[in-house]
Order: structure tokens, then C-alpha cells, then sequence
């Protein structure tokens, strides 16, 4: 079983990769979205698309593939939801790391989730 991430390695995390698209409670430590106003757009979206789906119980057992992932915050709800497993793929690898700790922050077990690394190269990362 994996250890609980303490306050350090939460905090580590963030900073390593600072810009956040989405704002997330990880254990009491907010990530501070880059563009502010797109924290009611989220909330938004959420009230509006995704929670209607989630109420129906439409979620439920379901596999999830969760294209363009950035950190995580749709597959989050997704297994919130009670999706049975949940797959993020971003092409960004600072995304991906991101993903990873909210996971990893938020206990949801390995069997869960998922997260892949770039499958394309995106086009403000050098090419290998």
C-alpha cells in the first residue's frame, strides 16, 4: 500500500509544476488556477453537464477515457461519480505530473485511474 502524501510532498508537487487550469483541494492546499475567471467557468460546466450525468447514477461502473486530461479534474469526478476505472491521456508531460497528484492526493487507488504520458509530441515541448 502506497504512503499518504504528506503536506511537503503535496506542496513539492505543486510548485514543480505552477500553472494549474483547474483549482483543486488537495488535503487542504489549494492549487491557485493561472486565469481566475475560469474558476466559475468550471464550476459552471460542472453544474450544468457533469452532474446531471453523475445524479442519473449514469456514470456508474463505467470505464472512462478521459482524452486531453490536463490535471486530472474530470477523471477525478469521474470516479467521484463511480466510474469503475478512469484512463487521463494529456500531451503534456507537465499535465500528466499534475494528474498524478491529484490521484495521488485524493487516495484514489492505482486499480482506479490512470494517467498515460503524451502519445504526440505537443508543440511548445522539444522534440526528443
Amino acid at each position: 500500500m502506497k504512503r499518504r502524501l504528506t503536506r511537503e510532498d503535496i506542496e513539492r508537487g505543486i510548485a514543480r509544476n505552477p500553472r494549474w487550469h483547474y483549482q483543486f483541494d488537495l488535503q487542504g492546499i489549494a492549487t491557485q488556477i493561472h486565469c481566475a475567471e475560469w474558476i466559475n467557468r468550471h464550476r459552471e460546466r460542472k453544474n450544468y453537464f457533469f452532474d446531471p450525468l453523475a445524479r442519473a447514477g449514469l456514470l456508474e461502473g463505467k470505464r472512462v477515457l478521459d482524452l486531453g486530461c490536463n490535471a486530472g479534474f474530470w477523471s477525478l469526478q469521474a470516479i467521484r461519480a463511480g466510474c469503475a476505472h478512469v484512463v487521463g491521456i494529456d500531451a503534456r508531460t507537465a499535465h500528466i505530473e499534475q494528474a498524478e497528484l491529484v490521484f495521488a492526493a485524493n487516495d484514489v487507488p492505482t486499480a482506479r485511474c490512470g494517467v498515460k504520458p503524451r502519445a504526440i509530441r505537443a508543440p511548445s515541448e522539444p522534440s526528443r
